[in-house]
């Protein structure tokens, strides 16, 4: 639960202070669940 909490904030970061476009964010909340199971399985 808080690794989804912490992207949400990255995200909210992204879209705010680095001012990225919708569709890169919504292509990193695509993104992240892969991530999340790569580095949850060692």
């Amino acid at each position: 639960m808080k690794m989804e909490k912490e992207v949400e904030r990255y995200l909210e970061y992204c879209r705010y202070r680095k001012e990225l476009d919708e569709k890169t964010i919504k292509a990193y909340r695509i993104d992240f669940p892969s991530v999340r199971f790569q580095t949850t399985a060692f």
